[in-house]
């Protein structure tokens, strides 16, 4: 039963409430918190992507960048894979907003450069830049999202049949069910 539960819920129609505001504030808190250079990259990656959502598209840059530069100063902390995947998965949600799907399509590409991470190993990545490409509806974007969803199994081995039946849905042209996905 435990190694179909990713796909069971995968499959089911089940939309997670997400209060970006909220999210945001959290996140934002924790940065404004933080009291030294390994705190504030622990809390840049939340920052930089809720940002994306409450419409600070420069802020989420800044930070994004930030967490880029610091994910490759700590390169051999736990945290680098989450660095990597949040870092570019909030620059490419930038850039779908900006309509640069082409920048979208390279940072889903950048982002699949992590090497994972005790977090993204567990429990898998967050789905929210696949989300966004989806919505563009363009083949490029949907392209660039499978080739994504093949690259997870290199270090989410935990996914249940989630991916597969990501895979499935992005193909018949529809939204995948990413669920916590998108808030984590």
């Amino acid at each position: 039963m435990m190694q179909n539960f990713g796909a069971v819920m995968a499959s089911m129609p089940i939309n997670v409430p997400i209060d970006a505001p909220a999210r945001y504030a959290e996140a934002k808190a924790r940065l404004d918190a933080s009291t030294d250079e390994l705190s504030r990259y622990y809390a840049l990656g939340d920052v930089a992507l809720w940002s994306v959502d409450v419409g600070m598209l420069d802020d989420a840059v800044r930070d994004a960048n930030e967490l880029l530069v610091l994910a490759e100063k700590h390169s051999r902390n736990w945290n680098a894979g989450n660095a990597v995947h949040k870092g570019h998965s909030a620059l490419g949600r930038v850039a779908v907003k900006r309509g640069d799907i082409a920048g979208a399509v390279r940072e889903l590409q950048l982002a699949a450069t992590s090497k994972g991470s005790p977090q993204m190993n567990s429990f898998g990545p967050n789905m929210t830049l696949a989300r966004d490409l989806i919505r563009t509806r363009q083949a490029s974007a949907r392209a660039a999202v499978l080739a994504h969803l093949d690259y997870l199994p290199t270090f989410w081995k935990m996914d249940n049949g989630a991916i597969d039946v990501w895979r499935a849905d992005v193909k018949r042209g529809e939204m995948p069910n990413f669920g916590a996905h998108l808030l984590y």
